[in-house]
């Protein structure tokens, strides 16, 4: 079993490293950003950059387990919270309109941790 502790990068090549090894083996995922856990940790796309370009390499492999806590966003910098926002808005728009609609009528209330819960809650689709 391989253990994947960190943002997208990490859940990313964990995630790939435990589809390829021995054919394939069980792995979990921690992700520690906004945009590894709406994104990154969930939905078995394991995708590794290249020189030529991104997620060239890559794999379908679903991990065992996704641990996600919240409470590690608080040692987060905001810019990485920004940067997930659309990630965040793009899930709502496809799979809660309620999220959605929630989202676009606080637009001004949306700082670096705001719906950070909801966004968890809905998550990408995986059928």
């Amino acid at each position: 079993m391989i253990a994947c502790v960190g943002g997208g990068v990490v859940t990313d090549v964990g995630g790939f490293a435990a589809a390829t090894w021995l054919r394939g083996v069980r792995y979990v995922s921690a992700p520690t950003s906004l945009l590894a856990m709406v994104d990154a940790s969930v939905g078995g796309k394991t995708g590794v950059d290249l020189p030529a370009g991104k997620n060239l390499v890559g794999t379908f492999h679903q991990p065992s387990l996704v641990w996600i806590d919240p409470a590690v966003l608080a040692t987060l910098a905001p810019r990485h919270h920004r940067a997930a926002l659309a990630e965040v808005v793009k899930i709502a728009a496809v799979r809660d309109a309620a999220l959605f609609a929630w989202m676009e009528a606080h637009a001004a209330e949306l700082g670096p941790r705001a719906t950070v819960r909801g966004s968890l809650r809905a998550g990408p689709s995986t059928r």
